[in-house]
């Protein structure tokens, strides 16, 4: 089977065949390249990278920024739980330093940049993120 194959594309690579298909193509009488699906390989490559911007930059942009919006929101009170997963309220919130009291007696230092999330106040510390309850809240109301 291999060998009738590959006979058969030694004979097709010999002969006038593939120049034959090549001619035949539309637009090749005039001299042109016959257009692709969108005429353009530009055009394809645009629309990548509008579908890989709106796929995946633009949501991590949004992500970010509202992150840095409630690392900078931070307060003292706040019940906050860091991207090590440890809950703790906010006891002191200096430049690039927030102070954490994890249980009575027990104060972390940590880096803002270091809290994932802000908790709502009868959370517990189950995890359920103030921006999560929020949404839940207006979807709720539209029902």
């Amino acid at each position: 089977m291999i060998d009738s194959l590959s006979s058969l594309l030694s004979r097709l690579a010999g002969s006038d065949f593939l120049i034959a298909l090549q001619e035949a193509a539309p637009g090749a009488a005039d001299g042109e390249p016959s257009p692709g699906m969108f005429g353009n390989p530009l055009i394809m490559f645009a629309l990548m990278g509008l579908i890989f911007w709106f796929v995946l930059i633009a949501p991590e942009r949004k992500n970010r920024k509202r992150h840095q919006e409630m690392l900078g929101g931070l307060k003292k009170g706040d019940l906050v739980m860091t991207t090590s997963g440890m809950y703790g309220k906010v006891v002191e919130v200096k430049d690039d330093v927030i102070v954490l009291q994890a249980s009575e007696g027990v104060r972390l230092r940590f880096a803002r940049a270091a809290v994932q999330s802000t908790l709502e106040d009868g959370d517990g510390g189950k995890g359920k993120d103030k921006s999560a309850s929020t949404e839940d809240a207006t979807n709720e109301s539209k029902a």
